[in-house]
């Protein structure tokens, strides 16, 4: 009886060993593919159960497609062509090397939504979505990435717009810029933004005839426990100010509400003909925000109280609709004794398909954003914002929304 199970034992010890070494080399393949394929920061670990079934957890950085939703489905598409419907797929979606998202497939088979989306990946596998709280990253997160975010940097090109309508005797004064940027995340959860403001055509401002600063940031994350994060951003920002700001995120899982709470001490800020304009830093402004998202009809509501850097206080109101990855809203606003409102617009104008596997990641911004007010002259209700890639549609993005985005993607 003791060498039978002596060798029982061996076999099994040996089985093991076999099973985890091809799982490797295997891991090793698939690791290899989505490099080719152009993600940053892919970590693949796959560990073979006793039942003969597979869970394998893989990490890439967000940012190759124009969504995440696009990223997680070719990603998921590519996994799944690799192994069988049996095993258990972890994705976690990273932003400047830190989890934001993660997609877990169990590997049953679901009827497609529509009869043209039938594909061989991910359209055959059920997959739910949360907000990743770190549980399945602390796992991987030892390993050595392959392909770094952290190794190079990114050339964005993006168009700036401005309409204005104060006049009688002229429908709109405009402003056209091209604001190319430069970003770098030297560690994990730190951003650094650098923007130049090139003049195309203005009628507005004396500046806007100036080449110019735009974002001159440096923004570092943290992901605390219970979906807790903190982004602090320093340097200076849009709307002509500078200084510093702090922003607070609550996240629920499995629940469509978010809350926003954020700080700023800012100063005035112009570049006209290379001479800097500016202030000091004492203007207190903050907000807080609620939002929930309506995920039969890709619904966000967002109400907002706070105080704006000129000192009135106020309340905003927005109501924005997706359709696809084109963000279409309406929003009224309250502040020092001023009624305003308008509609705000966010369209997908990347045509390009990145793979990043260079120092420098040339490409055109993601989205084209536009806010049009009704009375644009006013001096009241107005915040900045802290970073070129800030849109309806790219961020504070709920899980629901993603979904949405993976089961519209096709693999092409």
């Amino acid at each position: 009886m003791g060498n039978l199970t002596r060798r029982f034992l061996h076999t099994l010890a040996a089985t093991l060993v076999v099973g985890t070494a091809v799982a490797q080399q295997a891991a090793k393949e698939v690791q290899q593919q989505l490099r080719e394929t152009g993600f940053e920061e892919i970590r693949l670990e796959a560990v073979r159960m006793l039942e003969g079934d597979s869970i394998v957890t893989c990490t890439v950085e967000r940012g190759l497609e124009t969504s995440p939703g696009k990223d997680f489905r070719k990603a998921l598409d590519l996994l799944s062509s690799h192994y069988p419907a049996t095993t258990t797929i972890r994705i976690v979606m990273l932003e400047q090397g830190q989890a934001t998202y993660v997609l877990e497939s169990a590997g049953s088979a679901v009827s497609v939504q529509n009869s043209d989306e039938q594909t061989d990946g991910s359209s055959q596998r059920a997959f739910e979505l949360n907000y990743a709280d770190g549980t399945y990253f602390k796992r991987i997160e030892w390993q050595k990435p392959l392909r770094s975010v952290h190794s190079g940097v990114t050339f964005t090109i993006f168009p700036q717009l401005r309409l204005q309508n104060t006049y009688y005797d002229k429908i709109y004064e405009v402003q056209f810029n091209l604001a190319p940027a430069l970003e770098y995340s030297p560690w994990r959860g730190m951003l650094l933004t650098g923007q130049m403001l090139f003049p195309l055509y203005n009628d507005l401002d004396y500046a806007g005839d100036y080449i110019r600063p735009g974002f001159l940031t440096a923004r570092q994350q943290f992901n605390l426990p219970h979906l807790n994060r903190i982004a602090l951003t320093v340097g200076n920002f849009n709307q002509s100010r500078y200084g510093a700001d702090l922003k607070w995120y609550k996240f629920f899982q499995n629940s469509p509400w978010s809350v926003r709470a954020q700080i700023g001490l800012t100063g005035h800020s112009n570049v006209k003909n290379w001479y800097w304009d500016h202030s000091s830093v004492e203007d207190l402004s903050w907000n807080v925000r609620a939002s929930y998202y309506l995920s039969r009809y890709n619904l966000r509501a967002d109400v907002q109280a706070g105080r704006y850097f000129a000192g009135d206080y106020g309340t905003r109101v927005d109501l924005t609709r997706h359709f696809g990855q084109v963000s279409v809203g309406f929003y009224a606003s309250y502040a020092g004794g001023d009624a305003n409102g308008g509609f705000h617009v966010a369209i997908p104008i990347d045509p390009f398909r990145h793979r990043h596997q260079h120092a420098v990641r040339v490409m055109v911004a993601p989205y084209f954003d536009q806010e049009y007010t009704l009375e644009g002259a006013l001096t009241t209700a107005r915040y900045y914002e802290t970073s070129p890639r800030e849109n309806r549609s790219e961020m504070d993005l709920y899980p629901q929304y993603i979904d949405y985005l993976i089961n519209k993607s096709k693999t092409k």
